[in-house]
């Protein structure tokens, strides 16, 4: 069975399962089922809706301030300029990092976090 002849079968499939079994049915066997709009319900729910993203943005944003607060305490931690060298002074040059002297660091600062 080629690829056209599959999709001729199955759209017959589909409508045998879902419109073949409504054929007898007439408009008046749906009218009491239609679906009755009530606009103060719905403003409601759009009103609880709109405070529970506005909560949700709130609460996302005082994370952020929290995430900036943290990130500017570990960079003045770690970054810390020397004194008495300016921004001028290093401008240009290469950074190079040591990484037997960043896991020193960091192994002593993992154990004054975890003393206290």
């Amino acid at each position: 069975m080629n690829k056209e002849e599959k999709i001729i079968e199955e759209a017959k499939e589909s409508y045998e399962t879902y419109f073949k079994e409504s054929e007898g049915t007439t408009d008046e066997a749906h009218r009491g089922k239609d679906i009755i709009l009530d606009n103060d319900k719905l403003e409601k729910e759009i009103s609880k809706e709109k405070e529970d993203v506005e909560k949700k943005h709130e609460s996302l944003e005082v994370l952020r301030e929290k995430i900036n607060e943290d990130a500017e305490k570990s960079y003045e931690t770690y970054f810390k300029e020397s004194e008495g060298t300016t921004d001028d002074e290093h401008r240009g040059e290469d950074v190079v990092l040591d990484v037997d002297k960043l896991e020193k660091e960091i192994a002593e600062e993992k154990e004054t976090i975890t003393k206290k």
